[in-house]
């Protein structure tokens, strides 16, 4: 299949990688650049090396999606909390002032 704008965003399953990958550019004249989730791994795949995704393939890549996306969240709010600085201790050795 020729690869066009049309495809681009498109999933399809790598018969090298034995995985789900979205389209995203035309490299050149026979490869085509796809993407792993967010974008995390960048490849150059040539276009035959690509069929069309089915239902089901579709279905446990956005399920995979999903589950990225909740742990990297839940990793952002653990990374938020720890770089919070300590809460301030009462001073006790301070002498009272009275008026």
């Amino acid at each position: 299949m020729k690869f066009t704008k049309r495809n681009w965003g498109q999933l399809w399953y790598n018969l090298n990688t034995e995985r789900v990958e979205r389209v995203v550019s035309r490299f050149n004249g026979s490869r085509v650049t796809t993407v792993w989730h967010g974008y995390s791994q960048e490849s150059r795949v040539k276009e035959s090396s690509l069929v069309r995704a089915n239902g089901a393939q579709v279905k446990d890549y956005m399920r995979e999606s999903a589950d990225l996306k909740e742990k990297a969240l839940a990793r952002s709010r653990v990374l938020r909390l720890d770089s919070l600085p300590p809460l301030p201790v009462p001073q006790t050795d301070k002498p009272e002032l009275h008026g």
